[in-house]
């Protein structure tokens, strides 16, 4: 959560224009009026919204940067039911192994990161300072 705290506001200032037009003007975009095309569009604006709290104050709106990464991991279990009930398993756009490495990549670290508040398995305790350097005896 260090990390995540010491926010710039260049990057919240030159992202927040783009993720406030992508949540407009995204609504406009849909073709067909089937309840599923409804879902992804609905769960892409919360996603955005998110993204957009958490990059806003990362301090005040810690727990946005949990739900992305649940998000994440639940979009790719999705996909991976979606293409085990296709029956898709090696060849096509959407396919079984494609699901299963996508979630290993991202999905597995997403809910990591929504369990733990930390990317990585270990506690950031063991670290120790990063900038500290390991060859300096006087300390």
């Amino acid at each position: 959560m260090e990390t995540l705290s010491q926010s710039s506001r260049f990057v919240f200032w030159c992202t927040a224009p783009f993720l406030i037009a992508f949540m407009v003007l995204f609504p406009f975009l849909m073709q067909s009026s089937e309840p599923s095309g409804w879902m992804v569009v609905v769960g892409c604006q919360v996603f955005a919204m998110f993204v957009l709290l958490g990059l806003y104050d990362s301090k005040r709106f810690w727990w946005c940067w949990r739900a992305v990464g649940a998000m994440v991991f639940l979009a790719y279990v999705a996909y991976l039911i979606y293409a085990i009930a296709q029956g898709r398993w090696v060849r096509g756009p959407a396919t079984v192994l494609k699901a299963m490495l996508g979630l290993l990549a991202f999905g597995v670290p997403g809910i990591i990161y929504a369990i733990r508040g930390s990317s990585t398995l270990h506690d950031n305790a063991e670290i120790g300072d990063p900038y500290e350097d390991p060859f300096d005896t006087e300390s």
